[in-house]
């Protein structure tokens, strides 16, 4: 299927080699453990400009200009990402091009210049003003749902931060979280592809040889969140209303997430999962529903969303309530969940063609969590209606359950909402 090499590199760094020949592409990727998770309400949004700073030049490569040129000679691009609990920096190359793809990762990742900062913050805070109306209220859905869930955790925090804490921070804030959380025990690179793993880690070392040392970064505990329903509604002139039903979930570390895995795919992966098939080709009551599970490694969210014409709004959420109390209370047929297992089968299998998707399925080793495709495979036929029933009786609870709208309501439908919802 494909080889797993683990290996401390040199100077510290855990380093991770998936092996899968006959592919014509190389992605090389370091993650860290950043982002609002191991932010304070003062420094929420550092990790997320960090992550832009890092590609205003290097030592080696003093511009942007330089850097990106460099890059892009290669392939490219170099993307960042800032999610909720870590950072990813990913470049996808010819496997011809290991030595200078690790050579512009570790550049960036250990040996920025921190330059230019008000031109990138200029960017960062246009980013921000996407999410806003012309009243300064957040429009982002998710936003909005992860405060109501975690209101007094830093994982309710905003990935790219307040704007009063964008416009002041310096160099030296960012400096010093830079300094703190791109450290050896904090980070881990991973490289998939048609590589040999002695040369990966010996190049890798070379490369990673003077990253600092230092521990993984530690979350504060989480505080109990206040039973709901939680119900939240932005009045906003437009043609529909965004909808966002969130359930707080297991974290990818917990023995039930393929499960939630499962239960999003009955729910909302493709046309004839529950909720599409009835609200979208039977019902036509919106264009499109999803279900999706967002797992960090302690806890997670199983989210529904749909945009809907506001008349049809109501008779929506009353379809996604019906449908989620019949999967409470009977479970999935033999027959959908036969079908989700293969779908998920079907993933891992097509993973194997892709460097960037198995990077993807390893990338929770951060966590100390090692599980290889075949072993995610061997766990599926453990799944049995009456095991899937179980999990959603105590995943999806009314006092569980945030949601959050955006569009044209009346004070009447918000109200009917909440009676819609303590049916669950």
């Amino acid at each position: 299927m494909y080889e797993i090499h683990h290996q401390i590199l040199d100077g510290g760094l855990p380093a991770l080699v998936l092996v899968r020949n006959g592919l014509h592409s190389l992605d090389v990727n370091l993650v860290v453990r950043a982002g609002p998770r191991y932010e304070t309400p003062e420094n929420n949004g550092l990790s997320h400009m960090v992550e832009h700073m890092l590609f205003r030049g290097t030592h080696q490569y003093p511009s942007s200009l330089d850097f990106h040129e460099a890059v892009e000679q290669i392939g490219g691009p170099l993307m960042g990402s800032t999610g909720r609990d870590s950072s990813l920096y990913s470049l996808l190359v010819s496997p011809r091009d290991l030595a200078p793809a690790l050579e512009l990762l570790s550049e960036a990742t250990l040996r920025p210049t921190f330059s230019n900062l008000d031109l990138e913050r200029k960017l960062i805070l246009e980013e921000l003003l996407e999410d806003l109306d012309e009243d300064d209220r957040d429009l982002n859905l998710e936003h909005i749902s992860r405060k109501l869930m975690w209101p007094n955790d830093p994982v309710g925090f905003s990935i790219v931060g307040q704007r009063s804490n964008v416009e002041r921070f310096t160099v030296d804030d960012i400096r010093e979280l830079h300094t703190r959380l791109y450290v050896t025990g904090n980070a881990l690179l991973v490289v998939a592809g048609p590589v040999d793993p002695a040369e990966c880690f010996a190049r890798a070392s070379a490369c990673f040889a003077d990253m600092n040392s230092g521990p993984a970064a530690s979350a504060p505990p989480m505080r109990p969140v206040r039973p709901g329903p939680h119900i939240h509604h932005v009045e906003h002139d437009a043609s529909q209303v965004e909808m966002l039903l969130s359930f707080p979930a297991p974290g990818i570390l917990h023995p039930d997430a393929q499960g939630i895995a499962l239960i999003q795919m009955i729910l909302g992966d493709g046309v004839t999962s529950r909720l599409q098939w009835n609200i979208c080709e039977q019902r036509a009551l919106a264009y499109t529903i999803e279900a999706q599970y967002e797992p960090l490694d302690d806890l997670g969210t199983l989210d529904i969303d749909a945009a809907v014409h506001p008349d049809h709004y109501l008779e929506l959420v009353r379809e996604v309530v019906k449908t989620l109390r019949f999967l409470k209370d009977r479970g999935p047929t033999a027959a959908e969940l036969e079908r989700a297992i293969r779908r998920y089968r079907l993933a891992l299998e097509f993973a194997l063609d892709s460097p960037s998707a198995l990077v993807a399925y390893h990338m929770d080793e951060i966590y100390g969590m090692r599980r290889s495709i075949s072993q995610r495979l061997e766990t599926l036929d453990s799944w049995t209606p009456r095991r899937l029933r179980a999990l959603c009786r105590g995943l999806l609870k009314r006092a569980g359950a945030t949601l959050v709208t955006v569009g044209p309501l009346d004070t009447l439908a918000v109200r009917r909402t909440e009676r819609l919802l303590s049916q669950l």
